[in-house]
């Protein structure tokens, strides 16, 4: 059995604006970083140019506007820019003389602001504007673009491939770590749907149970495709790979999947080191690698992808 998006950055032609999948870097719930938005845009504009109570309606009909999009299912910044900046001029009732009397900015200023929050929320070291936002815990990077992903792997041989390079470390971690979590929010949706249409929900035997918090947190590989959070392995071990005792075919299955993309004496022998023949505690570079290979592919990743 082989048995989605992941964060994303690509160029945007529009107003010069990376569009970036933000599903990953700020997941649901979106309130608090709607709140942090509303704090941080009122700051940015008090210290810009001077206290006004202006800034207050700006950056709470930025924050509203903001969860509203989040919530309607809107992840993509260069959209919720444009939205931001064209609907703070009629939502809720304000018109732009309301909002923007007495401040030195527009809606389209207020919409680069918010953008920028957004670039330096999630860990981009340039931002327009020269845009600073102290005291604001940056997220990461988000580093995987969305179009290269569906480019680099668009057919099964491809990401077969994909498998391979990961087993022989030529991938880096953060990418590997984007398309697992991306791969297992497309199981878990492709699971949804089929329980609305009548079926019956899997369970641990014959399919994935990992929640969206938990796939939001996954890190398995360092950037080097090393050894990463042992938490996120653990998780992998205990909420997605099938267990030898529960799913035996589909435990032997997984690793016939590495012994192909891996050849059977590197994978036998990087068996031999894995912590369950050894006892060991600590994980091994080939148990990370082959852990998240044999993830990927139980979630479909060769047959579908994300």
């Amino acid at each position: 059995m082989f048995p989605a998006r992941s964060p994303f950055i690509r160029p945007s032609t529009r107003l010069g604006v990376q569009t970036i999948d933000l599903n990953i870097k700020l997941p649901p719930p979106h309130e608090e970083e709607s709140s942090l938005i509303s704090h941080h845009i009122s700051l940015h504009l008090n210290q810009s140019w001077y206290p006004h109570p202006s800034h207050t309606l700006i950056s709470s009909q930025v924050s509203t506007l903001y969860l509203d999009l989040r919530n309607k299912g809107v992840h993509d910044l260069n959209e919720l820019m444009t939205t931001i900046s064209e609907d703070l001029t009629d939502k809720g009732g304000m018109t732009q003389t309301d909002i923007f009397d007495g401040s030195f900015v527009n809606s389209w200023d207020v919409g680069n602001i918010f953008s920028d929050y957004i670039m330096y929320r999630i860990g981009d070291e340039e931002v327009g504007c020269n845009t600073k936002f102290e005291g604001l815990e940056r997220v990461g990077r988000v580093v995987v673009g969305v179009d290269e992903v569906l480019t680099k792997y668009g057919n099964e041989f491809e990401r077969q491939n994909f498998l391979r390079r990961v087993m022989e470390g030529e991938v880096e971690g953060e990418e590997v770590n984007g398309v697992l979590r991306g791969t297992l929010r497309r199981w878990n949706r492709e699971e949804e749907g089929r329980v609305e249409k009548g079926g019956k929900k899997k369970d641990r035997e014959d399919g994935i149970v990992i929640t969206e918090e938990e796939i939001s947190t996954l890190k398995p590989l360092s950037s080097a495709c090393g050894v990463g959070d042992s938490n996120s392995l653990s998780a992998l071990y205990s909420l997605v790979l099938p267990s030898e005792s529960e799913n035996i075919d589909a435990y032997e299955s997984m690793w016939d999947i590495v012994k192909v993309v891996y050849g059977e004496e590197a994978t036998r022998n990087g068996m031999k080191g894995c912590r369950e023949e050894t006892g060991e505690e600590e994980w091994g570079v080939f148990e990370a690698r082959s852990a998240v290979v044999r993830a990927l592919a139980w979630a479909d990743w060769i047959g579908v992808g994300m």
